[in-house]
């Protein structure tokens, strides 16, 4: 019970709910991560106490239903683990799945650490139908668009500020002149990757296909070409040809290129590591029926505080047997 007690007593700082909601959610948190299961019915059986599983159910779907979260100190909560005196690597991606004929589709910022992101802020994607001259909202196919994606990183910097961003990486999917134009405007620093068949404006390098320059390279080697102007914007370029690829990978960015760069862009990585453990790996986030925006958001709140602090009872539990063999060295 006292993983329940240190989470309820940390919730009563960000969250000034009703002291039983606040109560729910410790016990939510500490069954979800014990259960490694998004499956509400699952989560109610193993919740502690003496409550009914029946009880524990009907009080986990007025959670979702009832209870406001402030995604904002949600964020902040998150952020803790994170180190306060460093600018953070963002890393930006989509998440999805479909539930019978539904789309679940969830953009999301995470921060680089420790070779996994820790999920910051994230938007369910929907679009609005017109169905018997009623709007209904729905979950939507595909990539995001630009205005999704500087509503996000927006969001962020109204939390911790432009200055907290030493980059952000982002992959193929996160590219358009309109994108790109608006966040070397908005001074934000990025490293994001291109598709090789990109074009670049007539005039730079004597090339218009940006795998073209690559023809003549060794493998294996980083190279940064300068400026070009891609989508219509001035950008730094750069890339590599790796043996085990097909393409090569190629990186736009606001700043010149260098060898950090590469492994600046390499921490994108770890989101998708991140999905990993909230999805098949870790706490199965598509077994959850839920398909409404709201809801979906809000588990993926719940799951985020499961996997952040799981990440930290493992650092707490790795820093134990560190000490514990100094000790015993101490003693030989």
């Amino acid at each position: 019970m006292e993983d329940i007690e240190e989470l309820q007593k940390i919730f009563e700082k960000y969250y000034h709910w009703h002291p039983s909601r606040v109560s729910l959610l410790g016990n939510f948190i500490s069954s979800l991560i014990r259960s490694r299961s998004v499956n509400l019915q699952k989560v109610a059986e193993n919740i502690k106490g003496e409550a009914k599983t029946e009880s524990n159910y009907r009080r986990i779907q007025r959670l979702f239903e009832k209870q406001e979260i402030d995604y904002k100190v949600t964020a902040q909560l998150l952020s803790t683990v994170l180190p306060s005196d460093e600018k953070w690597v963002l890393t930006m991606d989509r998440t999805n799945w479909k539930l019978g004929q539904s789309n679940v589709n969830l953009l999301v910022l995470g921060v680089s650490y420790k070779g996994m992101a820790i999920p910051l802020l994230w938007n369910f994607l929907s679009i609005e139908e017109e169905i018997e001259e009623e709007k209904i909202e729905r979950g939507k196919r595909g990539n995001s668009n630009t205005e999704e994606r500087k509503n996000i990183i927006e969001e962020f910097i109204e939390i911790f500020g432009v200055e907290k961003i030493k980059a952000l990486t982002a992959d193929r999917e996160f590219i358009g002149k309109e994108w790109f134009k608006w966040l070397k405007e908005k001074k934000i620093p990025f490293v994001i990757r291109v598709k090789s068949n990109t074009l670049i404006d007539e005039g730079y390098f004597g090339s218009k296909d940006l795998k073209e320059l690559f023809s003549n390279t060794q493998k294996d080697e980083f190279y940064a070409f300068g400026k070009a102007e891609i989508f219509g914007t001035e950008l730094y370029l750069g890339g590599i040809k790796a043996t085990k690829s097909k393409e090569p990978l190629i990186l736009v960015s606001d700043h010149k290129m260098e060898d950090e760069s590469l492994l600046t862009y390499k921490k994108r990585w770890e989101i998708e590591t991140m999905f990993g453990a909230l999805k098949s790996k870790g706490f199965n986030f598509e077994e959850s029926k839920l398909t409404e925006g709201y809801k979906v958001e809000k588990l993926m709140a719940f799951l985020s505080i499961a996997f952040v602090w799981t990440i930290l009872v493992g650092d707490y539990r790795e820093a134990e047997k560190s000490i514990s063999l100094k000790k015993r060295s101490l003693i030989q």
